[in-house]
């Protein structure tokens, strides 16, 4: 029976393939794994530094991809190891003896090596492809200049590149491959939601009355003026209410799409994103006709307490000095504080028109970042929330079906 041509090739299963070279070993790749690196170094010493012949990817993107480690490269480079670069290489060769293998490494940023056998990512090369990949790499043809007639792999990986490598992770340092594939994960399933309805709560409007706005210079005089006055009482509040149910409708949907991680905030599954959209898109739409329903009752309200806070504004002014009146209605005499006053309300007291506009619905939705995955008081959060592990939550597909009753 002959041997399988597809094949899976994984750092084990390399690792094991080191184990049995006798004579050479050449490997090209965009980088490797602890292990894979450590073998190296052991057969390096079994069979001779001179025998093993590593080709790596010298761009520090590579190792941010999850390709391998700085360690791999240094360990290596410390073990007199020949070392080449290839910028850029993404593809994997193998050649153990007189076994090659081309193989699609992992960027481990993404995924996982394959550990099963049936899940192929290398293919088995024959004799005559093996030696024709050996000349593209050892131009047997004396005339060519091996600085040029070699297609990868040219030139050594120097100390001073191996230094630079180091300061441009310093500087980008690569996240936990584990880590990274755990916010994929999670940023695949879940996101937060931040979503509320602005200036909706009536009973928050008030009208600042400021006494520099008068026309008061004198700081210790203006303070015996200012003050914050509510615009409405709690029962114009109640009737405006009646008619107006924004808040109720949005907390309708924030129960049904979304699950609150306590001290974190709402989080939505993938799987209601588009339903969520279309819902909020179409609360949107109705918050100004919502806000027409209400103008009425708003605009006689705000008129009722202007009344209320006119006679208190011209109160307080009559309660000055003569002569400090007289400094803030000029050019006006104390006889016309009363269209003194008006004029000021008209130009700062709030009207309908203000109130509405302040009415509307904030939204933000955000991935989950890898600080917070990092976080053991939110893994415990969601983990509560599921009923699950943390580790297994992010393993599933649908981890939210388990709470769906409640979404």
């Amino acid at each position: 029976m002959s041997e399988r041509k597809f094949i899976t090739l994984n750092s084990d299963r390399i690792c094991t393939l080191l184990d049995t070279a006798i004579e050479r070993v050449i490997i090209a790749a965009p980088g490797f794994t602890d292990k894979v690196s450590a073998r190296l170094i052991n057969c390096s010493d079994r069979i001779g530094k001179k025998n093993v012949y590593v080709i790596i990817d010298d761009d520090p993107e590579a190792l941010r991809l999850g390709y391998g480690s700085f360690e791999t490269i240094k360990t290596i480079f410390l073990n007199k190891v020949t070392i080449k670069k290839q910028t850029g290489i993404r593809i994997g060769l193998l050649i153990v003896d007189d076994k090659c293998f081309v193989y699609n490494p992992t960027p481990q940023i993404i995924e996982e090596e394959p550990k099963k056998l049936n899940i192929p990512n290398a293919i088995r090369l024959c004799s005559n492809e093996r030696d024709e990949i050996l000349e593209k790499l050892f131009p047997s043809d004396s005339s060519i200049d091996y600085q040029t007639g070699a297609e990868i792999g040219v030139a050594e990986l120097s100390e001073d590149e191996i230094k630079k490598i180091k300061s441009d992770l310093d500087k980008r340092p690569p996240v936990k491959p584990e880590l990274e594939r755990k916010i994929r994960v999670i940023s695949s399933q879940f996101q937060f939601v931040e979503i509320e309805l602005t200036g909706a709560r009536l009973k928050n409007h008030s009208f600042s009355l400021n006494g520099k706005d008068l026309g008061i210079k004198n700081d210790t005089i203006a303070k015996r003026v200012t003050a914050r006055y509510k615009l409405f009482d709690d029962e114009q509040i109640k009737k405006i209410s009646k008619k107006f149910d924004l808040e109720e409708k949005l907390n309708k949907i924030k129960k049904h799409f979304l699950l609150n991680i306590p001290k974190y905030g709402n989080i939505i599954h993938v799987d209601k994103r588009v339903d969520f959209d279309k819902t909020i898109e179409k609360f949107i739409k109705t918050i100004d006709d919502e806000k027409e329903k209400i103008r009425e009752e708003l605009s006689n309200s705000l008129q009722k307490s202007r009344e209320k806070i006119d006679p208190w504004i011209k109160q307080n002014l009559k309660r000055l000095k003569k002569q400090e009146l007289e400094a803030i209605l000029f050019p006006n005499s104390i006889e016309q504080i009363d269209a003194f006053v008006n004029k000021y309300l008209e130009n700062k007291f709030p009207t309908v028109d203000n109130i509405l506009t302040n009415i509307s619905c904030f939204l933000k939705i955000t991935n989950v970042s890898g600080q917070l995955i990092e976080s053991k008081e939110f893994r415990e959060s969601i983990e509560k929330v599921f009923n699950k592990n943390f580790d297994d939550i992010v393993q599933i597909d649908s981890a939210v079906k388990a709470k769906e009753e409640d979404i």
